[in-house]
């Protein structure tokens, strides 16, 4: 396995197909994006690593949820140092809310691929999104209370 760099094309289509499986919540293709040895966070919450782990977040994650929409803003690539930075709006409609209005929380997606591509498939080996995730859970409680 020889290392190279992401083009700015592969970064375009690898983020367009992992954000559509995220959006569709889907637990396994999701996770199929990282790395065995990956590190993933989600906003202040603890630093998840592994890939079993980070399927585990994931389910728990998207369990809160009747659907997730991401628009994309931005996307800036480094490509010597294989790493992807995204903006975007996150649509959240929170599962059992009687108002489907959905959160609009607005956030930075940090992308560190591994230095090949193994299989055809860019792995991630570092996955930071940075957002404020109080509206989320501020919604959730309302529900559950």
């Amino acid at each position: 396995m020889s290392t190279r760099t992401i083009t700015r094309e592969e970064a375009i289509r690898l983020t367009k197909e992992f954000f559509a499986d995220v959006d569709a919540l889907r637990v396994e293709e999701t996770g199929s994006y990282y790395d065995e040895d990956a590190l993933c966070q989600f906003g202040n919450q603890p630093i998840v690593q592994g890939k079993n782990e980070i399927k585990k977040l994931l389910a728990d994650w998207y369990d809160l949820f009747d659907s997730m929409y991401h628009d994309n803003q931005t996307l800036n690539l480094d490509a010597e140092e294989n790493t992807i930075i995204t903006s975007q709006l996150v649509e959240y409609v929170i599962k059992a809310h009687g108002d489907k209005n959905p959160v609009v929380i607005p956030s930075m997606s940090y992308m560190k691929l591994a230095p090949s591509c193994s299989g055809g498939k860019w792995k991630f080996i570092d996955f930071r999104v940075y957002f404020d995730t109080s509206p989320i859970f501020k919604k959730v409680m309302t529900t559950s209370s």
